[in-house]
């Protein structure tokens, strides 16, 4: 695990690199080194040394025989398997780390053969014979690469803000705010900065060095479902969890009362893991039901034998701290109010001298845990409406009165329209952006940009239902834009690193195969609880309640938080004050929706005037 940066081209100095080596330390606090392979490229990288943590696996790795360099930013967890295939052929091995195998693997096989890699990585890679820079990210982007082209430089990084910085006095990129606006994240490959790009999940990007505008990318292909569908689900999730803390003597959990964590638990258990789990636990807070699940994992991790740790989560009068802390994470604004929270629940797992956690996410996209997977199920479609004027419709503005009524035509959309998605996603609907901002926002404009990339980033699904397509926009998008991310940039920022099985390719194979022969038909996480009857005896919750924070609570004791948005908003940006005064009285009144769009507007404002 690691960070890793690079320049190739003429106009980015040495010493500016290994300054970004200082920024990165927090993801790799055992090493850090930049090299120069030839003129104008540079490779670097720091490390948290986690597989073979000898000098002899140091980044960037160069083999000695070829010239070809290697930083590698993540895990590959059947790297065993592939060494032993490479032997076979006769390769040579110098070290025991999963970074020499995938540089050996890219020699052998290159980067049209990526799908055979089970784990999570980023990486850039120099093949010296063919004078070839390749960059590349997992299907899950469970690890961040970014990057920068203009007509003389090439910068990438596992760091928005390091390529930021790199590439010069960039601006920030108004044409992707209503991303965030609508969705609280931003879209691969969009960013905050213009001109600065993620590398997408699946993407592979090629840039011949003697020419380095002529970029070749394509997408590393995805294995059939029949091939990973060999295991039991049970037996499939167990390999996960162990290959996740193979070589380590120490593990943490990150333990709510729920169905995922406990799973891990119970392999962990099995597995004779020494683990610690971790659950937050709220004093600081107005209704008792925010420690039901610090309640619950106490009582699991005891009868699983584990050490159990309740972690007092912020009060009120820290909040604008924290969030500024979440955001010194994130390198972007994110408006899930649960990464302020993870922040201090990560902090205390450092503190113990935790390197590893397992987390259950994941779970809920691959084994239908939301409940709008439930509710889409219910209604039939009769009608399977396209049309954008419906979509629109279906988009409106929401509110007590109407709530149902949208609710009864989302179901008869067609299902791959982007309405479809973005009903259930949206924290402001475009026409809500448009009452925000009527100066400055056009709702033909945002529908259209904003379909023409949801379609982009998911343009195929598992097509058996309603629920089956939604689930596979949520795994194309939500999971790997929203979720990985928040909790990739959480865990290394506090030099950790998060493994997450559920996640697991042969997991993910078992799991789609099950869902296929049920025609996607058996919900809420009823595979797994069949396939662990013994979550019923521990006690887990049969509820989803996710990681939860108290937001209204958090908010009421911030009204000067509140008010300076607002004025914000009003006075720089000129926004609508009337709405703007309804969203601020959210708190009070008791509007959940309107209580999760204050917050995105929070975010934005604290971020925006950083």
């Amino acid at each position: 695990m690691c960070g890793i940066v690079g320049a190739l081209g003429s106009g980015v100095s040495e010493t500016s690199l290994r300054s970004q080596l200082t920024h990165l330390a927090r993801r790799g606090p055992d090493h850090q080194q930049l090299i120069e392979i030839q003129p104008d490229l540079f490779f670097g990288s720091t490390r948290l040394a986690m597989v073979d943590p000898l000098p002899r696996s140091n980044q960037p790795f160069t083999d000695s025989e070829s010239g070809d360099v290697l930083s590698f930013n993540g895990e590959i967890y059947n790297y065993l398997e592939i060494k032993m295939k490479l032997i076979q052929l006769g390769v040579n091995f110098t070290t025991e780390s999963d970074t020499e195998v995938l540089l050996k693997f890219l020699q052998n096989f290159g980067s049209d053969s990526l799908e055979e890699l089970n784990g999570m990585y980023a990486f850039a890679y120099f093949n010296s014979r063919n004078k070839t820079l390749t960059l590349a990210r997992d299907e899950l982007g469970k690890k961040p690469l970014y990057y920068f082209q203009d007509s003389t430089n090439f910068i990438w990084s596992s760091s928005l803000k390091s390529v930021a910085e790199l590439a010069g006095a960039l601006s920030l990129s108004k044409n992707e705010n209503y991303e965030y606006l609508t969705l609280g994240y931003y879209l691969d490959p969009g960013t905050t900065y213009k001109g600065i790009s993620e590398v997408m999940p699946s993407e592979v990007i090629e840039i011949p060095i003697d020419q380095s505008k002529a970029i070749h990318t394509h997408s590393s292909s995805k294995p059939a479902i029949e091939k990973l569908s060999a295991k039991t689900l049970r037996e499939s999730l167990k390999v996960a969890v162990e290959t996740r803390s193979d070589g380590h003597q120490t593990v943490a959990i990150s333990l709510s009362g729920g169905v995922d964590s406990a799973i891990i638990a119970i392999l962990a258990a099995e597995l004779n893991l020494k683990c610690e789990t971790y659950s937050a636990h709220w004093s600081d807070s107005d209704k008792t039901r925010y420690n039901t699940d610090s309640q619950l994992a106490r009582s699991i991790s005891k009868n699983l034998g584990f050490t159990h740790h309740q972690v007092e989560m912020l009060q009120t009068h820290e909040l604008v701290n924290e969030l500024d802390k979440f955001l010194d994470a994130m390198e972007e604004p994110n408006s899930n109010p649960s990464g302020v929270s993870m922040m201090r629940l990560y902090g205390e797992i450092q503190k113990d001298g935790h390197r590893l956690i397992l987390t259950g996410d994941g779970a809920d996209e691959i084994f239908s845990g939301y409940s709008r997977y439930e509710l889409v199920s219910r209604i039939p479609n009769f009608l399977n409406i396209q049309s954008e004027r419906y979509q629109k419709l279906v988009l409106s503005r929401r509110n007590r009165m109407n709530g149902k009524l949208l609710g009864v035509m989302a179901s008869q959309l067609q299902s791959e329209t982007p309405a479809a998605w973005l009903y259930w996603h949206a924290i402001f609907t475009p026409s809500e952006l448009v009452r925000l901002s009527p100066s400055t926002m056009n709702e033909s404009y945002l529908f259209t940009k904003f379909s023409a990339k949801f379609k982009a980033l998911a343009p195929a699904s598992i097509t058996t239902n309603s629920a089956s397509i939604l689930m596979s926009k949520d795994f194309q998008i939500w999971l790997p834009m929203e979720s990985n991310r928040r909790l990739d940039r959480i865990s290394m920022y506090h030099s950790i690193e998060a493994r997450s099985p559920f996640q697991d390719r042969i997991v993910v194979g078992v799991a789609r195969k099950l869902m296929s022969d049920s025609n996607y038909r058996i919900l809420e996480k009823k595979l797994l609880r069949d396939a662990f009857p013994e979550l019923k005896e521990l006690g887990v919750r049969e509820d989803k309640a996710g990681f939860i924070s108290p937001l209204g609570h958090w908010l009421r004791g911030n009204p000067e938080l509140i008010r300076t948005t607002v004025d914000f908003l009003k006075n720089k940006l000129g926004w609508n004050p009337h709405e703007l005064s309804k969203l601020a009285d959210s708190p009070k009144t008791g509007n959940f929706r309107n209580l999760i769009q204050l917050w995105n507007l929070i975010v934005f404002v604290r971020w925006t005037c950083r």
